[in-house]
């Protein structure tokens, strides 16, 4: 099941902002309880700026709450979506939330401070309840495909520091450290925890108390289970990582069984395998075709024009080129595919069609005697003269390797120039270069013969 997640930049940065307030008190908070430490002016700044912040969060999570209980799903759209009607139970949940948050918020330290409050410890800590709120604020992150695996497993890392930061600040509360500076203090309460965790225990630190060995025997039982969960999250990231690299090995593995089978000849099998390494290497038509194959055929041609739009964007030929002229061309674009060796023009032939490379290599030849004049690659174009007037080939043209090439018609070309003029300006400019710079190469040649 998908959600429909709408999130702009400006709240993707406010959400960021949020979570790292939201960091600095999960590590402060329970540190300045398990320790003791005084409040100090620094602190009071900066309660004050990160309880003003909170208050806007707090506002900005009841406004989306509002927006979800009175969003109606389209009927005649199926699709789960993020804004659908909330039940009871979420109502319930959003409220309990909102109240919680609301007394994370408040500036304890500030308030303790000038109050003196019985019992300010508790009230300081009751800003560790904060961290309500980041389940909402990275709810996102699991629909974002773009965000790598990388990032995904810096955040259970991440997530892990501060579950052992909270038991090295318990551990410091359920026992009375005497005679030790505070990082010594801390230093040995978080070698407890990362031994007792990892199901190490060394035992030269151990529980003085019957409520610090309850604590331990609790901590050691929760140890088994973080150790396996975070372990396996983090195994399971790596291993989707390395998905694709794994499907690509077992269907050359396959092929080569496929071949072995049928005493397939040996140059047939070069061909194949070079052009399945071209394919996984590149990323290219296998997937991408298959990616979209599932999509509706309305949905499948505006895909595949805006995958055309990236390819064309970068040439020079269409610099200029208005949005909506890059999508004609781009619908008009059709894609061939040429092995090594293969003739995309003979000289002598009319020609009907320019063609850009999409991957690949051609070399242009002089039919006289062979020489080749020009190597062409990914991104750049030949036979465009074709476009404008009636005209005969002038060399041949021949893949180098495997190339995909996208062609455009005369027909197709001309009846673009017509709602798009500044096209014709773009072609006839690369024409007029592209004569001079040949000019140029005739007149090195000659000087270079005499």
């Amino acid at each position: 099941m998908f959600n429909e997640i709408k999130i702009t930049t400006g709240e993707m940065a406010w959400r960021m902002l949020i979570l790292l307030v939201i960091l600095y008190s999960a590590i402060e908070v329970p540190l300045s309880f398990a320790l003791k430490l005084p409040t100090n002016a620094a602190q009071l700044y900066i309660d004050g700026i990160f309880s003003t912040l909170m208050l806007g969060d707090l506002l900005y999570y009841i406004r989306e709450r509002i927006k979800e209980r009175n969003a109606v799903p389209s009927p005649e759209d199926n699709t789960p979506s993020l804004m659908s009607n909330i039940g009871v139970s979420e109502q319930r949940e959003g409220v309990l939330t909102i109240l919680i948050y609301s007394i994370s918020i408040i500036p304890w330290d500030i308030i303790c401070y000038f109050f003196a409050l019985p019992g300010s410890e508790i009230f300081r800590a009751l800003r560790s309840l904060r961290l309500i709120r980041v389940g909402k604020l990275i709810s996102f992150v699991d629909y974002l495909p773009g965000l790598t695996k990388k990032i995904k497993v810096q955040v259970a890392i991440l997530g892990s520091m501060l579950v052992i930061h909270f038991i090295a600040c318990g551990w410091i509360v359920m026992n009375n450290f005497t005679g030790s500076d505070l990082a010594t203090i801390y230093n040995k309460a978080l070698y407890w925890t990362i031994t007792t965790l990892t199901t190490i225990g060394y035992g030269d630190i151990t529980p003085n108390s019957n409520l610090s060995r309850l604590y331990t025997m609790v901590i050691m039982i929760l140890g088994v289970g973080v150790y396996g969960v975070v372990i396996g999250n983090v195994a399971r990231l790596l291993s989707e990582a390395d998905r694709y690299k794994e499907s690509s090995r077992e269907k050359l593995n396959d092929l080569a069984t496929f071949m072995k089978h049928y005493q397939i000849p040996r140059k047939l099998q070069q061909s194949v395998y070079s052009y399945y390494n071209h394919l996984l290497t590149q990323h290219l038509s296998y997937n991408d075709t298959k990616i979209i194959s599932e999509l509706p055929n309305a949905l499948q041609t505006e895909l595949q024009t805006y995958m055309n739009i990236k390819l064309i964007t970068g040439i020079p030929l269409f610099k200029f080129c208005k949005a909506n002229s890059l999508k004609r061309i781009s619908q008009n674009l059709e894609q061939k595919f040429y092995a090594p060796g293969k003739k995309i023009i003979t000289k002598g032939e009319e020609g009907m069609e320019m063609f850009i490379i999409g991957h690949g290599t051609v070399e242009v030849i002089r039919e006289d005697d062979g020489e080749v004049v020009a190597t062409l690659g990914e991104g750049q174009f030949f036979g465009e003269k074709a476009l404008l007037e009636q005209t005969t080939r002038n060399a041949d043209v021949i893949a180098r390797n495997y190339c995909d090439l996208y062609k455009l018609n005369r027909k197709d070309f001309l009846s673009i120039i017509e709602k798009h003029p500044e096209l014709l300006e773009g072609i006839k400019a690369t024409m007029t270069r592209r004569s001079n710079d040949h000019d140029d190469d005739d007149d090195q040649e000659e000087r270079e013969e005499s």
